[in-house]
């Protein structure tokens, strides 16, 4: 069994608490920005390397600087948000805000590109221009839709010049048709608009409501963990006090012995049936890992304990090593396995010891438990972790680890 080494996070700092889910959004737009970034830029290319021979300098240079000095402040954005992921919803607010700016803003740089670049070059330019305006309404569905007067508004100042400018353009002998394509796409693009937003909202109620149902579940079943806990326990635990009673009363040695007897029989029935309910737990996902600084020294002292007068009585010499260790996990179940492989280790070996021993490998501590017991045998390997499966070994074999 592996467990982080001692230096523990733990005592690192604890991690803060995540943001409202309100917010939950914003923070999606800030993480595709990098994307968003790369797609304006090459469409940003390809504006320039169509008409850099054909527009006069001034326009082509001031445009192209508006919209570097737009992508860079985007870029400052994103990066801010990268230094603090975790702010708070007052700043996501803010941020939100400016961002929803610039976003405007580069749609309005775009619109200028049309009323900029429109009588330059052939047929062929005009089309490339059409489909580059297009291709940004296009790419902004995934990344707008959730705010729909935001989407609304970027596409509004994205295509309406385009389709002004081009239905003015009477030089142009297919000019009413080329604007209502554009008409076409820009209803194409509030259509697909409202079907991103409204798939995202039932995905957004989907996932509420399976969060509601998941509570529900972890609720209840808390609730019947805790009535099958007192339900099984109870008689056990009556039994136990009409044993120690009986104990009480009884001076010959031999019903004292077979008293004793009694309340071991009770103790190992209610580990047990704390067993059983813990392999319930674990179907049905309802384990919680809660880690901890484990000292290993503390640990291997109960475990001694617990299993070293069985181990005395069948003359087997148990021990333990890397005691100075501090691993991090759940001390819970990680007692809860060394517990069972050292049970099994001694019921199952009658001549020399078993060793349980905490070594470091690498960055994490391997923890074994070695018995030089009858062993297992390699047919049976790939059952040794079904539930309930006891491994039939009739012949002995060389020391091996569990």
């Amino acid at each position: 069994m592996n467990a982080p080494p001692a230096v523990l996070p733990a005592e690192q700092g604890a991690t803060p608490p995540p943001a409202g889910r309100r917010f939950d959004h914003v923070r999606a737009l800030f993480v595709q920005t990098p994307a968003s970034l790369i797609g304006y830029l090459i469409g940003w290319s390809l504006m320039v390397a169509m008409y850099w021979p054909l527009a006069p300098r001034g326009p082509m240079l001031a445009w192209s600087g508006v919209l570097a000095a737009l992508l860079l402040v985007r870029l400052a954005h994103y990066l801010r948000f990268r230094r603090n992921p975790d702010a708070d919803d007052a700043t996501l607010h803010e941020w939100r805000r400016s961002w929803k700016l610039l976003v405007l803003a580069q749609a309005s740089t775009w619109a200028v590109a049309v009323w900029l670049f429109w009588d330059l070059g052939t047929p062929y330019h005009r089309t490339a221009l059409m489909l580059a305006i297009f291709s940004l309404g296009l790419a902004s569905v995934q990344l707008l839709a959730t705010q729909q007067r935001l989407y609304i508004a970027f596409v509004g100042l994205l295509m309406v010049p385009a389709i002004v400018r081009i239905a003015t353009d009477t030089r142009q002998p297919w000019h009413w048709q080329l604007a209502g394509i554009l008409v076409l796409q820009f209803v194409a693009l509030l259509v697909m608009g409202r079907v991103q937003r409204s798939a995202l909202d039932q995905v957004i109620r989907l996932k509420a409501h399976s969060e509601k149902l998941a509570l529900q579940l972890h609720h209840e079943m808390g609730v019947s963990e805790s009535a099958a806990r007192h339900d099984l326990r109870q008689p056990l635990h009556a039994m136990g006090l009409f044993a120690e009673a009986l104990r009480q009363r009884a001076h010959d040695p031999e019903v004292a012995s077979l008293v004793n007897s009694i309340n071991e029989s009770v103790d190992a029935l209610e580990g047990l049936f704390g067993e059983l309910l813990d392999i319930t737990r674990i179907d049905t996902g309802g384990v919680d890992v809660n880690p901890a600084p484990v000292r290993m020294r503390e640990l291997f002292a109960r475990l001694r304990l617990h299993f070293e007068p069985t181990a005395f009585e069948k003359g087997l010499a148990l021990s333990f090593h890397g005691e100075r260790h501090v691993a991090f996990a759940d001390p819970v179940p990680l007692e809860r396995i060394l517990r069972n492989l050292v049970s099994n280790a001694i019921r199952y070996t009658d001549d020399g010891g078993v060793l349980v021993s905490c070594r470091p490998r690498g960055d994490k501590l391997l923890m074994q438990v070695w018995d030089s017991g009858i062993g297992i045998s390699e047919a049976s390997l790939p059952r040794i972790f079904d539930e309930f499966y006891q491994v039939q070994s009739q012949r002995p074999l060389a020391a091996h680890q569990r």
